[in-house]
């Protein structure tokens, strides 16, 4: 598989509206008429951004997986989780963040250490899918939406929330998110408690790939759900 490379004077077509355009076309060129829909993460933004600001005729239920009401709370609470890091990491990580100098293998060092701790332990075989199915990913437009690492969103999406509109979610709504995520108990507090009616599932032993760690807990609740 090619990397894409996105021409300079496309990347303002990169926002929420195409990728909601492109969402909305596959509802239509699939007929679908009655669904569900589970957003993980980015996918989770999206569909928060959809539901809770435009029309949504045949969503009959919502799963929201270690997804995060806005930016700004994402990086208020990832700015907490920099506390226990060796100080060198954390010093060249917040440098990173606020624009200025830092020294850069403090930097991915802090950055590798997040993974590990939020992110979550790959398994053999995800790794193998991934790396089959997947082998390059679109770090540009990663990179342009969201910014240089999971740690902090600092690119075009940088002011984006929905924690205000929350209450305009009108249909059962499963939130499901890890213990150890980097979607942390806050955020999917806030949604449980905005959404009304919705349930929240935490997972015990997961991180951010709930789906990978804990996958019969998962499929338990969305059975459940759906």
């Amino acid at each position: 598989m090619r990397l894409l490379k996105v021409p300079k004077t496309h990347k303002i077509t990169w926002n929420f509206t195409l990728f909601l355009e492109e969402f909305e076309n596959l509802i239509k060129y699939f007929g679908l008429k009655k669904f569900a829909i589970l957003g993980h993460s980015w996918g989770g933004m999206l569909a928060l951004e959809w539901v809770c600001n435009f029309p949504h005729s045949g969503l009959e239920k919502l799963v929201l997986f270690s997804t995060l009401p806005s930016t700004k709370i994402w990086n208020d609470e990832h700015v907490k989780m920099l506390d226990d890091f060796p100080a060198e990491e954390r010093t060249a990580i917040l440098a990173q963040f606020e624009g200025k100098k830092y020294d850069k293998n403090s930097y991915v060092s802090g950055i590798r250490r997040f993974y590990k701790e939020r992110v979550g332990k790959r398994s053999k075989e995800l790794f193998n899918f991934k790396t089959k199915r997947f082998p390059k990913t679109n770090k540009e437009i990663y990179e342009l939406m969201w910014g240089d690492s999971e740690l902090f969103g600092t690119g075009t999406l940088k002011n984006w929330s929905v924690e205000d509109k929350l209450h305009n979610v009108d249909v059962p709504t499963l939130i499901i998110s890890g213990a150890l995520d980097e979607s942390t108990p806050r955020m999917n507090g806030l949604m449980n408690k905005e959404i009304k009616g919705s349930k929240w599932v935490l997972l015990k032993k997961s991180h951010h790939i709930g789906y990978c760690e804990e996958t019969d807990e998962v499929i338990r609740a969305l059975k459940s759900f759906i």
